[in-house]
């Protein structure tokens, strides 16, 4: 039985402005190169032209994309939804983003180890009955 945190709407505020960050970070690294780098030049370069070649747009795609996933994560959680459930989502929403972003920029080895990342998450992270059930089955029992 899988029981559910009270609701906390600061964690469900952080967790927004996360998702509210990381989707546009991966959009941009994806989309608009271009703007991803004079936006990086300013803030992190005090005004240093910054070239946005196919490491600094996978590495923009892929901490967006993780930003976002974590913000979901917390964003349930602050609602007040079960742990496993909203981890769970979360992983989803990073898995979309992570791996569509590494599709779109010719990253597929990427995509495909984030596959192998969500199926494990998903086999260990399913509810505990179902877990039970499944090595009762294939057990023979």
């Amino acid at each position: 039985m899988s029981t559910a945190p009270a609701p906390d709407r600061a964690l469900a505020a952080l967790g927004a402005l996360l998702v509210l960050t990381g989707v546009p970070l991966t959009l941009l690294a994806v989309a608009r190169p271009e703007l991803l780098a004079s936006i990086y030049s300013v803030v992190a370069t005090a005004g240093t032209p910054v070239d946005a070649g196919p490491a600094m747009r996978l590495g923009a795609a892929l901490t967006g994309a993780l930003t976002a996933g974590w913000g979901v994560t917390f964003v349930l959680i602050g609602r007040g939804l079960p742990l496993r459930s909203a981890v769970l989502t979360g992983a989803c929403a990073w898995f979309l983003l992570d791996s569509g972003a590494s599709l779109a920029l010719g990253f597929g080895w990427n995509a495909l180890s984030n596959t192998v990342f969500l199926a494990a998450s998903v086999l260990l992270l399913r509810p505990r009955g179902a877990r039970a059930a499944g090595a009762t089955i294939r057990s023979g029992a």
